[in-house]
């Protein structure tokens, strides 16, 4: 659809970037994963500027990596994964599988897990 979700500047464009110049992030969370078009602050010159993982940080995401973040967890996801192995020993394999449940459940797609860096 086009939609792009602006982390920083309270959700609207960063004045430093242009605005067709997002990436897609896998969101992994509690109702599925997501591809999800995202663009960063980019004011770098300002002392105010913060890394990409802290900008994932802030909204709630906790990123995969922290050098070129391609996937995130929501820390909702992570709770709840949390309470589910303290209380009822549920394994990170069928919760996994849960989840992805919730994307596909016909699994006619291959989980897709990162989106491949290029250099």
């Amino acid at each position: 659809m086009g939609l792009v979700y602006f982390i920083g500047h309270g959700h609207t464009p960063c004045p430093s970037v242009e605005p067709s110049h997002h990436q897609q992030i896998l969101i992994i969370g509690l109702n599925g994963a997501h591809h999800v078009n995202v663009q960063f602050c980019g004011c770098e010159k300002t002392p105010s500027w913060v890394e990409h993982y802290r900008q994932l940080l802030r909204m709630r995401w906790f990123p995969a990596s922290f050098d070129r973040p391609k996937t995130a967890f929501t820390f909702d996801l992570l709770d709840t994964y949390h309470k589910l192995t303290l209380q009822g020993k549920l394994n990170l394999y069928d919760f996994h599988a849960s989840i992805m449940q919730k994307t596909d459940n016909c699994g006619r797609k291959k989980a897709i897990v990162s989106l491949r860096y290029e250099w």
